[in-house]
């Protein structure tokens, strides 16, 4: 019953946050309409998701979202180098290492997405580069090590690789 009234009570809170949000930022009957219409549209697309979910290779889906939960969280390394470094809490060797802004500018509308996902910065420090570059190094090892599988011990991955290498 616990898992029942914890799903209950979820859907119920995001019902009434749902509800609250609409009255208060609509003033006139299009607002209303759109979030009609946005409602709709999510029902339609959960039901795809929910009809058509079985046909998903799933393995192939993690491992892409692995891929970008890796990218996302190297973005997020960098950048509080970054922040550290205007801080004054870390030294700069080299302030910025190369210049693409006039290639593809951090503040426009591509350029602001790879920010907020990726951590991307149109002119990054040496060591904002040394600290995405060294976190994707870790987060591979760390995935070799395991040997992409997470009941795998160091035991057993020493073990399964002398197998694969003769």
């Amino acid at each position: 019953y616990g898992l029942a009234l914890l799903t209950f009570f979820s859907v119920w809170r995001e019902g009434v946050e749902t509800v609250i949000f609409i009255g208060a930022g609509t003033e006139g009957s299009l607002a209303i309409v759109g979030a009609f219409i946005g409602m709709a549209l999510a029902c339609a697309l959960g039901a795809l998701i929910f009809l058509r979910g079985k046909r998903v290779d799933l393995k192939r889906l993690f491992n892409f979202t692995t891929m970008l939960l890796v990218l996302f969280a190297a973005g997020l390394v960098a950048h509080g180098i970054h922040e550290f470094q205007e801080a004054g809490l870390i030294m700069i060797i080299n302030e910025h290492i190369w210049d693409m802004n006039h290639i593809l500018d951090e503040g426009g509308t591509l350029g602001s997405i790879m920010k907020g996902l990726f951590g991307y910065n149109g002119n990054p420090s040496l060591i904002e580069t040394l600290s995405y570059g060294a976190y994707l190094v870790l987060a591979y090892a760390l995935h070799l090590f395991k040997g992409g599988r997470p009941d795998l011990g160091l035991k057993d991955w020493l073990a399964n690789y002398k197998l694969k290498m003769g």
